[in-house]
């Protein structure tokens, strides 16, 4: 893993315009652990929004490995626009199981 402060974060831009962090290298993850990667995000019309990240010591499936690259994601997460709650929604371990949305 990229040991904070490296790796990338994902943050919102306000119409205020403040930018607020949702979720950077250290910031907890469901389940346990800290990310040290989380990039490539997207927002709906409720506010939800979708990343994919990487929790530090956990496999990195980018080809090359994470020590050559800093962008490493392990599982697809959404944070809800109305409680802020996050969760892993795909990724790996689950097996193809399916996560309550």
């Amino acid at each position: 893993g990229v040991t904070p402060p490296y790796g990338m974060g994902v943050y919102l831009a306000q119409k205020s315009g403040i930018i607020q962090p949702i979720v950077v290298p250290g910031s907890a993850a469901p389940g346990g652990g800290v990310f040290d990667c989380a990039s490539s995000p997207f927002i709906n019309d409720r506010g939800d929004i979708v990343f994919g990240g990487h929790v530090t010591g956990e496999p990195c499936m980018s080809p090359g490995g994470q020590d050559i690259r800093i962008l490493c994601h392990s599982g697809v997460y959404m944070v809800s626009g109305s409680t802020g709650r996050m969760q892993m929604i795909a990724g790996q371990g689950l097996n193809g199981r399916r996560l309550p949305v």
